[in-house]
C-alpha cells in the first residue's frame, strides 16, 4: 500500500497494489506505454502518452478516454494469476507463494488475504551460476525440483529442460541465463501450471533459433483451468556483454499461456550493438490459442516486432 506516488517514467507496469494517490509527470521522451492492472486507487492526477488501466478498482478514475486523453480503461482483467513471491510462514518455513488463478479480476487480490498455495523452499533447487551449469540444474528439474535462480549470469550450452507440471521458476535479482552454443536457453514442455518470473534471458554470440520455447509444437491440449504463465520476463539481444543472435526471442505453441510483464529487447543503444551485430528477425511468436499477454514490450527486430497466428488470443497494451 502507498500513499503518494509521483513518477516521471517511460514505459511500465503496476500490479496488484493499492494506491491513495499518483501524480504521473511528463518529461521529453518519443513514446511510451503504461498499463496499470488489479489496484485500488483513490486519485490519479496526470497522464503521460498511454496509460492503460485494466480491473483497477477506482473512486476517482481520470476522466476523458483515449485518443482525446491517454486513458485507456478495461473493467476487468479478464483471467490473471500474480507472480510467485517469497515468504515465511512460522509453521512451515521459507517458501515462494503461488497465487490463485482468477478471472473477471478487479482490484487488489490480498485485500481480504493471500489466496495461493505455499510451496516450502525445500521443493527447491536453489542454482548458484558459479558453480551450476545445465546439467546439474537439468538433473535437478527432472528429479521434480523447483528452481529458484539467485542473482548472476548462467551461460548454458544446452537448454534448461522444464517437463513437470507446475514446476517453478523463480528468479532473484534479475537472474540471467544466457546461451552461449546456439541452443535454445529453456524449453518448457506442453504442460500444466509452469510459473515463470523474474528471469532473463539473453542471445548469445552464436545463433538461437529461440530462447524460450513454451510447448515444443501446436496442440490442441487445454490448460486453461491451469496455465502456464510468464511474470516479469525479459530478454535481450546484445547491449551488454554478447554480440547476440538470434532467430526469435519467445516462442508459444502451448494453449492459455498468460503473459504478465514481458519486455523483449534488441538492444538499439550499448555495447555490441549495430544491424549486422546483434540480429534478430523477430521478438514474439505465438502459435498457441488463448493466449493473452498484459505489457508485451516488443522493440526493435529486424523484420516483425510479433507474429501471433493462435487464435483466441487477447493483448492489453503492445508496446513497439
Amino acid at each position: 500500500m502507498m500513499e503518494w506516488f509521483s513518477v516521471m517514467e517511460k514505459g511500465g507496469q503496476v500490479v496488484d497494489l493499492w494506491l491513495t494517490a499518483i501524480q504521473m509527470e511528463q518529461f521529453h521522451q518519443v513514446h511510451s506505454s503504461s498499463i496499470l492492472q488489479e489496484m485500488i486507487l483513490r486519485l490519479w492526477d496526470g497522464g503521460v502518452w498511454n496509460m492503460v488501466f485494466v480491473g483497477i478498482d477506482t473512486v476517482r478514475t481520470p476522466a476523458g478516454t483515449w485518443p482525446y486523453s491517454p486513458y485507456t480503461k478495461v473493467q476487468t482483467t479478464p483471467v490473471i494469476q500474480e507472480k510467485p513471491y517469497l515468504t515465511y510462514d512460522e509453521e512451515y518455513g521459507y517458501g515462494v507463494i503461488v497465487p490463485e488463478l482468477r478471472t473477471d479480476a478487479v482490484g487488489v487480490s490480498w485485500e481480504s488475504g493471500t489466496k495461493g498455495k505455499f510451496v516450502s523452499l525445500n521443493k527447491f533447487y536453489i542454482a548458484n551460476p558459479n558453480t551450476d551449469d545445465a546439467d546439474t540444474i537439468n538433473e535437478a528439474l527432472a528429479a521434480g525440483k523447483n528452481l529458484l535462480l539467485t542473482p548472476g549470469i548462467y551461460e548454458i550450452n544446452k537448454p534448461l529442460n522444464v517437463k513437470n507440471s507446475d514446476t517453478i521458476v523463480y528468479g532473484m535479482g534479475m537472474a540471467t541465463i544466457v546461451s552461449v552454443n546456439g541452443n535454445k536457453a529453456m524449453k518448457i514442455a506442453d504442460v500444466d501450471g509452469v510459473k515463470i518470473a523474474g528471469v532473463l534471458f539473453e542471445a548469445g554470440e552464436k545463433e538461437s533459433d529461440t530462447l524460450l520455447e513454451v510447448g515444443a509444437k501446436k496442440s490442441d491440449v487445454s490448460h486453461g483451468a491451469n496455465p502456464t504463465t510468464l511474470s516479469d520476463v525479459y530478454f535481450r539481444v546484445g547491449g551488454s556483454s554478447y554480440e547476440g543472435k538470434v532467430e526469435n526471442c519467445i516462442t508459444v505453441n502451448s494453449n492459455d499461456v498468460i503473459g504478465d510483464n514481458l519486455w523483449v529487447w534488441r538492444a538499439d543503444h550499448g555495447d555490441n550493438v549495430a544491424w549486422d551485430k546483434n540480429t534478430a528477425k523477430n521478438g514474439a511468436v505465438i502459435h498457441g490459442d488463448n493466449v493473452i499477454m498484459y505489457g508485451l514490450f516488443v522493440e526493435h527486430f529486424q523484420e516483425y516486432q510479433t507474429i501471433w497466428d493462435g487464435n483466441g488470443g487477447r493483448i492489453i497494451l503492445l508496446s513497439k
